[in-house]
């Protein structure tokens, strides 16, 4: 990304999208995590604990098509209840921390 202090041009290139893609999710959510009046803290849940497929998502910074992949792959995998799809929690934190 180059951006012209002078004029306030930013000229973005096709490799910057990814970075600025990530940038402006992480904003969102922090905003999102900001509104919230309890915010998720793994501290405070217990690891057997199932959640949403979106929350896993928000943790994992990943879209549910990157889930549905690495459920395919064995690399995570849901639990279903009913139509719904969660995750365990214990799961979701142990690829958040690279193990």
């Amino acid at each position: 990304m180059c951006e012209n202090i002078e004029t306030g041009i930013v000229i973005m290139t096709q490799d910057n999208l990814p970075m600025l893609a990530k940038q402006i999710a992480r904003l969102i959510l922090d905003e999102i995590s900001e509104t919230n009046s309890v915010p998720f803290s793994p501290e405070r849940t217990s690891p057997d604990s199932l959640i949403s497929k979106a929350k896993a998502c928000e943790i994992l910074d990943r879209c549910d098509s990157t889930l549905s992949k690495w459920a395919k792959r064995g690399i995570l995998s849901p639990v279903r209840r009913g139509r719904s799809l969660y995750y365990r929690l214990d799961d979701v934190m142990k690829i958040y921390n690279g193990e």
